[in-house]
């Protein structure tokens, strides 16, 4: 089976100490985080995708992961992450060529809210692709949630603020305070949740509950971006039961089909790699 399953164990907040002195900071190419070790720049050049899932009370799940440690040794990871139920971390490359044109595109990719619509990942309780996210679009604010076309971008600005909502299968609807900095050819995208997120009568997230960050770095020696998803979670109450999201790997599976929906709206299919965890 091409995505090998194992189980790491080991207690998450002993290995991400390192991740809060080195969290990242805008400035020079000096200063770009460090993500990809050069044995994961191997393997991710070859077209694998390597994930890690911890889930407080449920243990870990791993997708190409041997060395946990080093992998999850990053500047990625966002700072306050010990007080967070779930974390991801999934990196793959996205073999697009590097140049202007495909820095654009993928800007506009990231900044066009209204196509995050549709995407689809596996249900391990279901046993089949489902849909992940049934709406989303950029609003003016997570106070004021009118509509707002999708931006679209002749020029890539170094800083660039947003809103968007989206509405989970799962979680329901959640408004995104969003930035993305642009800084020597790497982009940077941060989506904090805004305000209080329920779902059924269930509190889901309180304000910030709810982090993901997107690091796209160029690799022009070997044609493509580099690409890590690092998604954190606070649950507030036990939805997770209520909704049979029980398991490391059905968050997994999740932040795959997040990355597949990415790279296909960039013109490179990877749906064959869709299922990280069965």
């Amino acid at each position: 089976m091409y995505f090998a399953r194992s189980l790491i164990k080991f207690t998450l907040p002993a290995i991400l100490v390192p991740a809060i002195l080195i969290f990242f900071s805008v400035g020079t190419e000096s200063s770009i985080p460090r993500i990809f070790s050069s044995a994961e720049r191997s393997i991710l050049r070859e077209g694998r995708i390597m994930t890690f899932v911890y889930m407080k009370g449920k243990g870990n799940a791993s997708s190409n992961v041997s060395d946990a440690a080093g992998f999850l040794n990053i500047s990625a990871l966002p700072d306050g992450w010990g007080k967070y139920d779930v974390v991801l971390v999934e990196k793959a490359y996205l073999k697009v060529n590097v140049s202007e044109f495909s820095r654009i595109k993928i800007f506009n990719t990231i900044t066009a809210r209204s196509r995050i619509r549709g995407m689809m990942y596996y249900s391990i309780s279901e046993k089949r692709m489902a849909q992940l996210i049934l709406e989303s679009s950029a609003v003016r604010s997570c106070d004021d949630r009118s509509y707002v076309p999708d931006h679209n971008a002749a020029q890539i600005p170094a800083l660039y603020r947003s809103y968007f909502t989206v509405r989970d299968n799962r979680m329901g609807r959640i408004c995104f305070n969003a930035t993305v900095e642009y800084m020597g050819g790497m982009f940077v995208e941060t989506d904090v949740s805004c305000g209080k997120v329920s779902r059924l009568g269930m509190r889901v997230f309180n304000d910030s509950g709810y982090v993901v960050k997107h690091y796209i770095v160029p690799d022009e020696s070997g044609g493509g971006y580099f690409y890590c998803s690092v998604q954190i979670m606070k649950v507030e109450s036990s939805i997770m039961k209520k909704l049979d999201l029980l398991n490391p790997e059905n968050f997994g599976n999740r932040v795959r089909g997040e990355t597949v929906h990415f790279f296909r709206r960039m013109g490179y299919d990877i749906s064959s790699k869709a299922v990280a965890f069965r």
